[in-house]
Order: structure tokens, then sequence, then C-alpha cells
């Protein structure tokens, strides 16, 4: 094919993916300043007359606009190397999420430590209050209060944010596992949108 061949192809696809009409396509290109008419799309989308409809430039750059595909893919760039590369930036910045989550989190927990409120610590505060030593003024009483919210914020930190972290893990492992585990994986991905789709409403069961 060649790439006005592909070009028109890929416009019938966009357009009926979306599910819109020639008429509805045009007026689409309409409201973003490009006057079309739908016979004139109709021509672009069928090649295979003797003299085909030429494409305009400001038609291919207004379609591939409208449908937020690159023209260049329009036309019949293999996408396959600038998805390879993307992979490769998604598991690099996830690896580094990771990181950078762990480092937070490492770096707050140095920072509650110095709280020092813990079962044993609350213990012997209860003891020195018990013999007027500890500072039980109304500003003592909120920094404590303070000290254990945000302690307790801490546990819940980490309730949250570790299935977050194997989430993160998981979209990584993705771009480095092995072909055919790709394959196995995306079997089981493909069954359950299969399944999902087939209920009425969308939802699990």
């Amino acid at each position: 094919m060649t790439p006005e061949q592909v070009f028109g192809t890929r416009v019938r696809i966009e357009r009926e993916t979306r599910g819109w009409s020639q008429a509805e396509l045009a007026a689409k290109l309409e409201g973003e300043g490009l006057k079309l008419h739908p016979s004139a799309i109709a021509k672009i989308e069928l090649r295979n007359a003797e003299k085909p409809r030429a494409i305009r430039l400001d038609e291919a750059a207004a379609l591939s606009s409208l449908f937020e595909v690159p023209l260049d893919e329009l036309v019949g760039r293999n996408k396959t190397r600038d998805q390879k590369a993307a992979i490769e930036r998604v598991t690099s910045t996830g690896v580094k999420t990771l990181r950078g989550i762990a480092d937070s989190i490492g770096e707050l927990e140095e920072s509650v430590k110095a709280l020092d409120v813990n079962p044993d610590s609350l213990r012997r505060d209860a003891t020195l209050a018990e013999n007027g030593l500890l500072d039980l003024s109304p500003e003592g009483q909120i920094v404590l209060m303070r000290s254990m919210l945000i302690h307790n914020a801490l546990r819940e930190l980490h309730r949250v944010v570790q299935p977050v972290s194997d989430q993160i893990g998981t979209l990584v492992r993705y771009g480095y596992m092995p072909a055919e585990e790709v394959r196995q994986e995306y079997a089981k991905f493909s069954k359950q949108v299969l399944k999902l789709e087939s209920q009425p409403d969308g939802s699990e069961t």
C-alpha cells in the first residue's frame, strides 16, 4: 500500500472506531477550522479509484490533530520502535519512582523516630506523669497529641503506599519479563476484559 492508501484506510478506521459518520467527521473538522465535504472524506478514505483525490497537507494535519494520532503514524510508519523506546522509559521511570518512594519513606521514618512515640515510651510517659515529672501543661499535651497523630499517620502511610509500590513494581516487571510470560499475562488480561465487557453494566461480579 502507498502512504496515501494507508492514510485513507487509517482515516476510515479512526473515524469508525469513534462511531462517527463521514458527515459527523466533516462537522468536527469544520469546528477545527477546516471545511471538508463528506464526499471529500469518502474520496480520501477510498483510494482504489483510477484517479484518487489528492490529499492536501492542511487536511492531513487537521485529521491528525482531530484524531490525536501523529501524522507519520497515519501514513504507515511502524510505531513498534517508538513503543519499545517508550516501554524502556516507562520501566526506567518506574524503578526511579520506587526508589524515590523508598527513600522518602525512609526519611520520614527517621524523622518520626525523633518523636519517641511507641508503646514503651507511652508507658514511660505515664510513669513520669504519675511522679509529676512530665510536662502536662496545655502546650505539652498538644505536643504529645501531635506526636501520637503523626506516628499513627506514618503507620497508615505504610498501609496505603505498599499497594501502590506493588502496582508500580508490576508495571516495571511487564517491561522486563520474557516474551512467553508476556503472552501468558496478556491472555489472562484479555479474558478479564472480555468478562467485564460481557456484563450489562460493566461492573465486576
